[in-house]
């Protein structure tokens, strides 16, 4: 580092200096002052995107990037960089073409291979991912980065023995690493040990409190205290460990399951009871993929741990979410009262109904609160208009409605699978 601090103007070479600290905050302040001098300082605009990228300023890291691009098309880093910012941008097709420039520039840097491993990743590209982590780090064995995308793809690979062996050596190499924490919880949590997870999301986030991965590991053990959320998570976990096509055909089964399920009670009259059983469980499975997190979100509200952890937007959901289960359940046990009228109960029966089939929507609205502002205003969208049809529907009633909102609730299976098989 100093060596090249040598040839750098005093502001950059300062500005490296601090970021090599960790020092980010500051690092920004130097890399910006240099361009004020010299707007085509290569070094400097590199330097602040990825001190943008730290900083979780993806957009401002990839214009960051695409200017050093335009300057210095040689420089490895500002590719680098803007398949990091693609990639934290939930674009990884477009992140691919970048990290491979950056590492046909310089072929032997390991933490652009682990780039390139992670970005493969978010492609499901699992057994790439691994060679490409692999040889990463054949160039660099302690590469904190490839040693971390090395573990996840073994445990989508379904070898989980290495995984944990993987992450405890690249702990035992940074074990000041809030990131390597984080991916040993991770690799934990999808072996099932809860409790030795959440040590390693505790002092990841002890360590960087702003780490999203290990926010979210957290909040995954604390639901897991609930024995029905373990069967969610082991869902979860299962698809992400399978390869595609056993997902597409775990979902095929699960669609045609109810038709199956209503052949059979017709065949075998006295299985009827079980059969209506299994469906309902089956409908609530369904239910439970798109709106587990944000009802046990709910939950969590009931604890000091989990409105620490919840940001406001999950709470908001979660508080929204948990009111539709109660309606739902309240309405059925309304239309079930021995002085209520078959007319007034049929109507409580279709309104438990809405309120049942509203979890969709509202699952839908909390995944992606976060999302681009699009994404907020479509997902709100879609809430009123469920809104505007279920009250509608609980009124009039309409076999048209009920069709089409059961139809969309077995397709709603779909999309948190493949929502949740990208992540890394």
């Amino acid at each position: 580092m100093s060596a090249i601090s040598d040839h750098l103007p005093d502001r950059t070479a300062r500005g490296w200096a601090l970021l090599q600290s960790q020092r980010a905050d500051l690092a920004e302040r130097e890399f910006r002052s240099a361009l004020s001098d010299n707007p085509d300082d290569a070094s400097a605009l590199s330097g602040l995107a990825l001190t943008l990228s730290i900083l979780d300023r993806d957009t401002d890291a990839r214009e960051a990037a695409t200017a050093t691009i335009r300057i210095a098309p040689e420089l490895p880093l500002g590719h680098a960089v803007l398949a990091m910012a693609e990639q934290a941008l939930r674009r990884p097709k477009i992140a691919l073409p970048s990290i491979e420039t950056a590492i046909r520039l310089d072929p032997h840097n390991a933490w652009y291979r682990g780039i390139k491993a992670r970005t493969l990743m978010d492609l499901d590209r699992r057994q790439e991912a691994l060679d490409t982590a692999e040889h990463g780090l054949s160039l660099d064995p302690e590469d904190g980065l490839c040693l971390s995308v090395r573990s996840i793809a073994l445990v989508r690979l379904n070898r989980t023995g290495d995984a944990v062996e993987g992450a405890r050596r690249s702990l035992a190499l940074e074990p000041e690493s809030p990131y390597a924490h984080a991916t040993l919880g991770q690799t934990l949590l999808m072996q099932g040990k809860t409790k030795a997870a959440a040590e390693h999301f505790r002092e990841a986030l002890r360590r960087k409190p702003d780490l999203e991965i290990a926010r979210q590991g957290l909040l995954h053990t604390l639901r897991a205290r609930l024995v029905i959320y373990r069967l969610f998570l082991w869902w979860l976990s299962f698809c992400t460990r399978m390869p595609s096509r056993v997902v597409t055909i775990a979902i095929v089964a699960i669609f045609f399951l109810p038709s199956i399920m209503r052949g059979v009670s017709a065949a075998y009259p006295a299985l009827g009871d079980a059969v209506l059983v299994l469906r309902i469980l089956l409908a609530v499975f369904v239910l439970l993929t798109w709106a587990a997190v944000p009802i046990f979100n709910g939950l969590l509200l009931l604890t000091r741990d989990g409105r620490l952890l919840l940001s406001r937007t999950e709470q908001l959901w979660a508080a929204a979410t948990l009111s539709a289960v109660v309606l739902a359940f309240g309405f059925l046990g309304a239309s079930y009262l021995p002085n209520v009228g078959d007319e007034l109960s049929e109507v409580f029966g279709r309104a438990a109904l809405s309120a049942a089939l509203l979890l969709i929507p509202l699952g839908a609205a909390s995944t992606f609160a976060d999302e681009s502002a699009a994404g907020r205003w479509f997902t709100r969208g879609a809430v009123v208009a469920f809104l505007a049809l279920f009250a509608h529907w609980t009124v009039v009633g309409g076999s048209t409605f009920v069709f089409l909102a059961l139809t969309g609730f077995w397709l709603a299976l779909l999309l948190p699978i493949f929502r949740n098989r990208g992540t890394t």
